[in-house]
């Protein structure tokens, strides 16, 4: 319960600053362009043991669908719903991803993201 709360707490910070779109990332936060079909720039981290990291973005696209995905060192896609239970510590990254498929969105998109590394 504490876990939901504290991601919908997170969730709820990077949605109100998202629609202001002028310097929008806090600390702790990163921000970025995203053009359709691409993913921005990958936050790299460590993990001292076994976590879950769940990766939480927001943007200003009026439609299509905006993804996190979690990589491993090497870059290698772990995850693409942004959420990862991680075997042991290491550095991960986590990165926002932005696909145009609905065809509503077809210009680049600015968005907000933090991620949460929880020990387990």
């Amino acid at each position: 319960m504490k876990r939901l709360l504290l991601l919908a707490s997170v969730a709820a910070a990077l949605v109100l600053p998202a629609a202001s779109s002028a310097g929008i990332a806090k600390t702790g936060q990163f921000e970025g362009t995203i053009r359709p079909d691409s993913c921005g720039a990958t936050q790299w981290f460590n993990v001292n043991g076994r976590s879950t990291i769940t990766g939480l973005f927001a943007g200003t696209n009026a439609g299509g669908y905006m993804f996190g995905q979690v990589l491993s060192t090497s870059g290698r896609v772990l995850s693409n719903t942004g959420s990862y239970n991680t075997t042991g510590g290491g550095t991960y990254g986590v990165r926002a991803c932005f696909s145009s498929g609905d065809g509503i969105d077809t210009d680049a998109v600015e968005y907000v993201g933090a991620f949460v590394a929880t020990p387990r």
